[in-house]
């Protein structure tokens, strides 16, 4: 069984995925939530939270070099236009 929301921004974030038509929806919803604890985070403890920062840019940039290769995969597969 799922654990119970702990705060509002979760609260919210669970609605907001439950009423997304697609995965770009949930994506936005789920992003809204980082960025809300994250803030809280630097309210309490901004190095921890700059960290955080930097940890979650460096993640990023592997999904994103990781999605480019995807693109390029499929991009290679489709027939050229002319």
């Amino acid at each position: 069984m799922a654990e119970p929301p702990v705060n509002g921004s979760e609260r919210r974030f669970l609605r907001r995925a439950k009423a997304a038509k697609d995965g770009r929806d949930v994506l936005q919803a789920a992003w809204g939530w980082l960025l809300a604890e994250l803030t809280d985070l630097a309210h309490l403890n901004p190095d921890r939270a700059d960290a955080a920062r930097r940890d979650l840019a460096e993640q990023l940039c592997h999904i994103a070099r990781d999605t480019l290769k995807e693109v390029n995969d499929e991009k290679a597969r489709q027939p050229l236009r002319r």
